[in-house]
């Protein structure tokens, strides 16, 4: 963990709209910074975005909320039982 990872959404479009589902394409700048843990610091972390955005494909739904990348799609199940761990960087951007 000598990083830690950023995102900030640039522009969010709407492609589809239902009753029951929402249907997003966001672009998103990422970055990094240093693990502040690693050198002891408190300081605010120093990002280094990237030069280029990528494209997230949200699923909003009460049923099956999805976020997507490319040609890898991850349900995300929201419940009482929480996100496993290998799926809170996507419920991060979903909820972002």
């Amino acid at each position: 963990m000598d990083q830690c990872s950023w995102s900030k959404s640039i522009a969010t479009h709407i492609i589809q709209q239902t009753t029951n589902e929402t249907v997003l394409k966001v672009a998103v700048l990422g970055g990094t910074s240093d693990n502040p843990e690693d050198s002891g610091s408190h300081a605010k972390p120093k990002i280094r975005w990237d030069n280029k955005t990528y494209d997230l494909t949200l699923h909003c739904s009460y049923q099956r909320p999805t976020i997507a990348m490319g040609s890898q799609s991850d349900v995300l199940p929201l419940n009482a039982s929480g996100v496993p761990s290998y799926l809170e960087s996507g419920a991060a951007l979903y909820f972002k």
